[in-house]
């Protein structure tokens, strides 16, 4: 449902958009994309990550590195037009939940690490929804920065993208 949210504040935008320097030293709506595409993309390698040690009582204090080896880099993620970033996003979800969707419970209690904290895998998984709203509102904040107030028709497409996500879910 957070994916579909994020699309219907995204579809009404086009490509300039993107890069529109909101001031401030806030991102661009292009950095944010970036660091979101990004940041799924890794946790469900690092959820992996953390789920071969399942079997291994020590937990140790975060993922080492190269986990992440080969993956692009977070500018490389926001690289293109929006609608190549769009399916980027997509790529990069859909992937997440074919890896993770058949976690038993067992398996989703496997003990993790979350920005330094003891948590399980199940919570890291949590995280990719809650990242996508924060950065929603984010995109939702730099839109108002620049001064770019949506009008009743694209608030009405958000609200049939926010739909079809439930519907999705």
């Amino acid at each position: 449902a957070a994916r579909w949210d994020l699309h219907g504040l995204l579809a009404p935008l086009v490509d300039a958009d993107l890069d529109a320097d909101p001031g401030g030293g806030e991102w661009t709506i292009r950095q944010t994309l970036a660091h979101i595409v990004h940041v799924q993309r890794a946790y469900p390698a690092f959820g992996s990550w953390w789920l071969s040690r399942e079997q291994t009582p020590e937990l140790p204090s975060s993922i080492p590195d190269g986990v992440d080896e080969g993956f692009p880099t977070e500018e490389a993620d926001g690289e293109g037009t929006l609608a190549e970033i769009r399916a980027r996003l997509d790529e990069a979800m859909d992937g997440a939940a074919e890896r993770m969707a058949s976690l038993d419970r067992s398996q989703l209690e496997t003990p993790a690490r979350w920005s330094g904290y003891a948590v399980d895998v199940g919570f890291r998984l949590g995280r990719m929804s809650s990242h996508l709203q924060e950065h929603t509102v984010q995109v939702d904040k730099t839109l108002v920065m620049l001064g770019r107030t949506p009008p009743e028709a694209h608030r009405l497409v958000r609200l049939v993208f926010r739909a079809y996500g439930r519907l999705e879910g």
